[in-house]
């Protein structure tokens, strides 16, 4: 796993996972999940927040992952939760996605809506 600051971690647990996507902002827009064992390009997950939003007029996410070779699908979420206060529904739902596609959990994609998109990183 991977930020934009090129901060990363192997084999985090689901608390390291959920701390570093709450650490997500301006400065570091995005988090990269590999699989471990996988070809990169074939294997991940990238979170990034969504910087159309204003922060007073709530948060929002993009989530990309890969499935395989020319597999990619992405979904977005948003809500009304201004940044600095406590709880978010859409980060919450991002981060419990995230968790559930990085330990392999069943139904981990059911919660979003994911389009398909084209075959580049």
């Amino acid at each position: 796993m991977s930020t934009a600051g090129h901060r990363t971690l192997d084999n985090p647990t689901d608390a390291q996972l959920h701390d570093l996507l709450a650490e997500l902002d301006y400065r570091e827009p995005q988090l990269v999940v590999e699989r471990p064992g996988s070809p990169a390009a074939e294997q991940y997950l990238r979170v990034e927040m969504d910087r159309r939003i204003d922060p007073d007029d709530g948060r929002g996410y993009i989530v990309e992952y890969a499935g395989g070779p020319g597999m990619r699908f992405r979904a977005s979420v948003r809500d009304t939760a201004r940044w600095g206060t406590p709880h978010s529904p859409a980060f919450e739902l991002m981060a419990k996605t995230v968790q559930d596609w990085a330990f392999q959990r069943y139904g981990w994609h059911d919660a979003m809506m994911w389009e398909r998109i084209g075959t580049e990183r």
